[in-house]
């Protein structure tokens, strides 16, 4: 199991985070350590290591009715072995 805690996340950046509230935001801003960017989060390789239901956790969200694209053909397919 891979575990990322978001509030790594520079808050400028990520505002989804406990010291981003946005009443405390102008306070926490200047006094809070810059945290990691968005681009270097998406840039971070882990070696050695390859989840494959993760990798199928990800096609299966790709395709849920309500955030991905059910009827799309061209996205992976589950069960294919059983075909």
């Amino acid at each position: 199991m891979t575990h990322f805690v978001l509030d790594v996340i520079d808050m400028t950046e990520f505002r989804s985070i406990l010291p981003a509230n946005p009443k405390k935001y102008e306070e926490y801003k200047d006094k809070i350590p810059k945290g990691v960017s968005i681009e270097s989060v998406i840039n971070i390789s882990i070696t050695e290591h390859f989840p494959w239901d993760d990798l199928y956790l990800k096609y299966m969200l790709e395709r849920l009715f309500l955030i991905g694209d059910v009827d799309n053909k061209e996205k992976h397919r589950f069960n294919n072995h059983l075909e």
